[in-house]
């Protein structure tokens, strides 16, 4: 009798399967992990039947399993993030992983150490390797990362090109996301901002994987700045249960993915304020009631001085006269800087715009400000100044103007959530949806399906 009970049950297993099957498609891996997640929840513990379980149940078990493999492409950049190539990849994992090359594969035992560069025999049928290892972690113990022995999940892709190794990491989005959070925010943040972060993270993830812009490197995106920031960090308990608590959820407005951009800190920023006008703008930055929630934050005002001689020296200006704002977005950013002056190749005077808010930080911070905080804490060594968010105030001396005083907000673009203003809403008790809608106006948090 207990015989023909199991027996039963692994028919109705089979039979249920097979419908799955016609509704899902005959993808291995996924049946794979169907077929265990239902064993498991379906068997009882004497494993002599099927308990009985609601469609809707089945449903849940099959949208997770088929959710999580969902996969991305990261490229993971060089040393300290400085090019996309590699002129060398050392690599090791802690399980016994695979190099294939076409027909080709080598067995590297847990802990071995490997170092790849154009000329290795790997590469002798073609260009690509594909690394892969049986529940093991890769590490780099050669690539500069702010934290050292950060492991990287999925599978690797290297690829062999005249300007040099190209490195990818694929592996599941929901993965990914956990080697983000901790990378972007601080784990100490409270839970409802990291899990906003989560979903601003994923939305972003998958915005950029469906627009393509990093398909000439054979990836959907990379690990530094110009996307979001991958493993630089060690995953954290509290980063990691966001994720999972928020997993699939993303933020879409009118039908489409939202613009799910973020940054550091605000100045203050206000989604109905028209702040375009240089006069309204000034006024704004300058004004002494502070109504953020982040106006405690030091990156909420700083401030520095720049020298024109010490920009001449580092651009191609022989002499510059004068820098004027001359156009503002309508959250108050610069986007367009003129410079008047003499350049090195000529010998009148010209007026030049550089446009963007990004081109005129990295321009002004060639003079190599030190930024006071509004907690008079100093920083240098600034490749960008913090935000476009300035007012320059000319500083003359007996030989005329001499630079700049330059009085700024916030720390980052300005665009969509601002971190550290979510850390401060979730301290009062707001919780990710009210977060997201606060940054963001009318959006849906939704479970995501292509």
């Amino acid at each position: 009798m207990k015989k023909i009970i199991i027996l039963c049950g692994l028919l109705l297993l089979t039979f249920f399967w097979g419908i799955l099957e016609l509704k899902y498609g005959s993808h291995t891996e996924n049946r794979k992990k169907l077929i265990t997640v239902l064993q498991q929840e379906n068997m009882d513990q004497t494993g002599t039947g099927i308990q009985e379980d609601t469609e809707t149940q089945k449903e849940n078990v099959v949208q997770t399993a088929l959710g999580s493999e969902r996969e991305i492409r990261v490229l993971l950049k060089s040393d300290g993030y400085a090019s996309e190539y590699h002129t060398d990849i050392c690599l090791t994992s802690d399980g016994d992983y695979k190099i294939r090359n076409g027909e080709n594969s080598s067995l590297c035992r847990a802990g071995e150490e490997i170092r790849i560069t154009s000329q290795s025999d790997l590469f002798a049928k073609e260009d690509v390797l594909q690394v892969s290892s049986d529940g093991g972690m890769f590490y780099f113990p050669e690539l500069g990362r702010a934290e050292e022995d950060i492991g990287y999940e999925g599978s690797l892709e290297i690829r062999k090109t005249d300007q040099g190794l190209l490195l990818v990491n694929v592996l599941s989005l929901e993965d990914y996301l956990c080697g983000v959070l901790p990378s972007e925010m601080s784990a100490s943040f409270p839970t409802e901002a990291l899990k906003a972060q989560a979903i601003c993270a994923r939305t972003y993830a998958i915005q950029q994987q469906e627009s393509g812009r990093a398909k000439a490197y054979g990836a959907d995106l990379d690990d530094s700045t110009s996307y979001q920031v991958y493993n630089n960090r060690c995953h954290g308990e509290e980063t990691d249960q966001a994720v999972k608590e928020t997993a699939g959820l993303v933020m879409m407005q009118d039908g489409v993915l939202a613009d799910a951009r973020y940054y550091s800190t605000s100045c203050g920023l206000d989604l109905h304020m028209d702040l375009s006008e240089d006069s309204v703008f000034a006024a704004f930055l300058q004004e002494d009631k502070k109504r953020s929630v982040e106006a405690e934050e030091p990156m909420y005002r700083w401030k520095t001085s720049i020298r024109l001689s010490d920009l001449q020296a580092k651009t191609e200006w022989k002499r510059i006269e004068s820098l004027e704002i001359t156009e503002r977005d309508d959250r108050g950013a610069a986007v367009c800087l003129e410079v008047a002056g003499q350049k090195s190749t000529g010998r009148k005077s010209v007026c030049e715009k550089i446009e963007g808010e990004y081109q005129i930080r990295q321009f002004l911070a060639l003079a190599d400000p030190v930024i006071t905080l509004q907690d008079e804490s100093t920083r240098e060594g600034w490749q960008l100044l913090p935000s476009a968010f300035i007012l320059l105030n000319p500083v003359t001396e007996e030989e005329g103007l001499t630079g700049y005083e330059i009085l700024g907000g916030g720390y980052g673009h300005g665009e969509g959530l601002s971190q550290n203003g979510a850390k401060h809403m979730a301290e009062q008790g707001e919780n990710y949806e009210e977060i997201l809608k606060n940054y963001y106006g009318a959006i849906e948090i939704v479970r995501y399906s292509s």
